[in-house]
Order: C-alpha cells, then structure tokens, then sequence
C-alpha cells in the first residue's frame, strides 16, 4: 500500500456481502449489511477500504475497490427494490481469489440448484468450480509469497457488520494494521448462539464467544439492532469481564440503530385484502427460517388438533422459509402428516413482491418465536397493515407501539385459542402500530456512520 496513505482509513469488512454475491433473496442480516456498507462507503470516499478474509489470509482490496462497490450497490438494488443480479459483476469477482463459494451464500442452495441441470451442465459447472478455487488458491499462494506490508497509516477503524469474516480469525487483524492504532464499530444482530445455545448448530456458541471476545480486545464501539439485544451483549460482556475471562476494560452499554423502515411500495400489492371473507378459508402466515427457536412444530401440532376437532371453518397456514437445522420434526410433520397436507403449503423462495402479496392477503401473521434478536417479519407484517400474534418477546414489545396479541411461546393451548378466534371473519384484529423510534434507512445509516466517524476522530 503507498506510503502516502491517507493519515486515518476505515476498512469495512465485505466477506459476507462477496460470498453472497449470486443471493437473489437475502437475509435480515444480508439487508442491514449491505446498507450499512454503502452508506460507510459513501461517507468517507476513498478513505474506505474494503476487507475480506480469504481462507487464513486476510486481504485489503484497494485495488479492487471499484468492483466491491459496484457489487454493493448491486445487492441494494436487488435486495431493495427490483434491480437484477449483474451476472457479469459476479464472474469478476469468481477470479479475483477472494471467494471460496459460488455466491449463493448457502451451499444447500447451490446443491438445489444443480438438480435441475444435465449431465454436461453440471460437468462444466464443476470444472468452472474446480477453475475458480485454483485461482484462489494461486492468489493466495501469491500474496504470501509478496509478503505485503502492513497498512501504512496512523490509525484504522475496522466495521464489521456481519458476524464473519476477519475478526473470526485470531490476531488477523493487528497482524494486518501493524504499528497503526486499531479501533473498531462492530453491529450485533443478536448473540444468541451464546446466551441460547440449545437454538443453534453445534459450536456456534464458542465461535460467537471468541468472536466477542476478540473483539473486545480492541474497545470496540460495539452497535446492536434493539434495546433487547443491547442487554444481552451488555450482561454478556460484563459477566465475562468480570469473571477474568477476558482483560478487565470498562464495558460502555451499546449503541441502538434500529434497521430501516421505510415505506413499502410494490405495485402488485397495493391494496390489503384479509382473507377469511366469501367463503375463503382464513390464511394464517408464518415467515421466516424454519429453525427451532421459530417453534414451527407447535403451530403445525395446532393444526393437526384443528384437524381432529373438525373445526370450521377450517384455517389454512402458509410457511414462507427456507428449511434450516435441526427442524427434522418439523419435516416430519410437513412430508409425513396425512391430515395437515391441505391446509398447509410451505413457499422456500419467495421474493420481496411475493412476500407483500402473501401477508397482505393473510388474516395475520404468527410469530411464536422462543427468541428473536430483533424480528423484521413483524415490521413487514405492520407496514403490510395485517394483524400480529406474536410471543410475549421484550424485544417485540420493544417494536411496537400499539396493537398485537402477544402469547407465552411455550402456552400452545392460548395460541389455539387465539387462532380459533381469529379465524372467525367478524372478528376484527388489532394491526401493529411501530415504535416511532424505527425510523427509515436514511436517518439509520447516519447515526451508524457518525459513529464510525466519532471512532475514527479520536485522538
């Protein structure tokens, strides 16, 4: 890197965002990442680096920084409105050696992917996978033989906000700033696989663990998405100072940003119509991952009870979601249960258009979660203007301002009844009125960034 460098420089951590860079639909973290990333961009110009971590090598694309923003402002479109994946943007990016996936994100994705292929498809993908990782394994081979200084500048702040990429790597990132100060703006989605490990796959608990841990040894500015989640990380942090776990610091409590909330406007689903009404069955929507804290097997057991009972005018539930970990119980009941099959229907790939006409023609969407970080179906579902049964979560009661029906996630007997009620069509239910505090992107994105330029002002 030239000696002439500015003074101070930010590098924002875009390992998530390039290996998603095939990811037509993207995750609630995929959609505060990209956003945060291109309004830190945008803020300090030149003075901002992209970052990534490539295997045991950690990497600054100062060079390729123009590919890396088009790739961001790329997502956003697509992610945010009706832009189209750039097909051409992601092979740049498969050569560059930066990458150890095809972009999608999720292997199980790229593996559905290929069922649909013929025999001699499927060989040149696997030759154009075989390609690409021997160029990256060429590149790093490459930059480890150059041996590359470190950064030369005085002071560099690092903005993570993706939980991956360099930070997951022990002393990766003071090996990489060398003498120059090293401060860092981390945004925390949640830290559940530490404070509720029985919901997460096996190890993601310890990684979340050394991931905070590291990055406590650079007194970050740590940001979170709720009140809720700032307790955590709060208590979390304080317990293991506390406990010597880690080198005994002063825990500041987190700053809150809320992700964005701005205005839906999808043509296609302009105008609500709540199900339930001229002999419609009544549709009910759960939305998201299906994973065990999303308690999917309670409702589907519900249904199965509605079922036996011969209730009527009988509900319908539609599952908007990929099928994540440890949900063979809830397949079980989705592939193998007789007597649900027609009034349950499971959508994995819906996009945002699709997702609008779904609640905005459901009599309410229900979120039995036993743990959210922060919870956006319920923020879609409000500005859907469709009624919320939710779980009696802090965190969504943090959300909302007025309205819902909130139930204990673990009292399947008032969740029934709630259901039953709701499904009778003179039954009017109350529409969830937002915290004013969610404001839009815009207002959002400032507040993170100017913490970033605080971090990056100190002396």
């Amino acid at each position: 890197m030239d000696s002439n460098i500015n003074q101070q420089v930010v590098l924002y951590d875009v390992t998530r965002l390039v290996n998603r860079r095939r990811a037509a639909i993207p995750t609630g973290i995929d959609r505060i990442d990209v956003q945060l990333a291109c309004a830190v961009f945008e803020r300090f110009g030149e003075g901002c680096l992209p970052v990534v971590q490539c295997g045991s090598q950690t990497v600054v694309l100062q060079a390729e920084r123009p590919v890396i923003t088009d790739l961001l402002n790329n997502l956003k479109s697509v992610w945010f409105g009706n832009g189209k994946l750039s097909v051409k943007l992601a092979k740049r990016l498969d050569w560059l050696g930066i990458s150890s996936n095809y972009g999608t994100g999720s292997r199980k994705v790229e593996k559905a992917g290929r069922k649909h292929l013929s025999a001699t498809q499927h060989l040149l993908l696997r030759l154009r996978l075989a390609a690409m990782m021997l160029v990256r394994k060429l590149k790093i081979i490459l930059r480890a033989a150059s041996k590359p200084d470190a950064i030369r500048t005085k002071h560099i702040v690092y903005v993570n906000a993706s939980h991956q990429g360099v930070i997951r790597y022990n002393q990766a990132l003071f090996r990489m700033a060398g003498k120059a100060r090293l401060d860092a703006v981390c945004y925390i989605h949640d830290i559940m696989p530490v404070e509720l490990p029985e919901y997460s796959r096996d190890n993601q608990g310890e990684v979340m663990q050394m991931f905070l841990l590291e990055l406590l040894r650079l007194h970050p500015d740590f940001v979170v998405n709720s009140k809720a989640t700032a307790n955590s990380l709060f208590d979390f942090l304080s317990a293991k100072t506390a406990s010597g776990d880690t080198t005994e610091i002063a825990i500041e409590f987190p700053h809150i940003v809320y992700p964005g909330v701005d205005k839906v406007e999808h043509d296609s689903c302009e105008k609500p119509v709540l199900s339930g009404g001229n002999d419609k069955p009544a549709v009910f929507v759960m939305l998201g991952t299906i994973e065990p804290r999303k308690n999917h097997l309670m409702i589907l057991h519900i249904w199965r009870e509605l079922v036996r009972e011969n209730f009527i005018p009988m509900p319908h539930l539609h599952i908007i979601g990929r099928r994540g970990w440890q949900v063979e119980n809830v397949v079980a009941m989705l592939e193998r249960c007789p007597s649900i099959r027609p009034y349950v229907k499971e959508f994995s790939d819906l996009d945002d258009q699709a997702v609008c006409r779904q609640l905005k023609s459901c009599r309410a969407l229900l979120f039995p979660s036993f743990a959210e970080g922060l919870g956006l179906p319920l923020i879609e579902a409000s500005q859907a203007g469709v009624p919320v049964i939710a779980s009696d979560l802090p965190v969504f009661k943090e959300l909302v301002a007025d309205g819902g029906i909130f139930i204990s996630p673990t009292n399947a007997l008032s969740w029934k009844k709630a259901i039953e009620r709701a499904t009778q069509s003179d039954i009017k239910l109350p529409v969830v009125k937002l915290n004013p505090q969610l404001a839009g992107w815009q207002q959002q994105n400032r507040k993170f960034v100017d913490i970033v330029e605080e971090k990056l002002q100190l002396p």
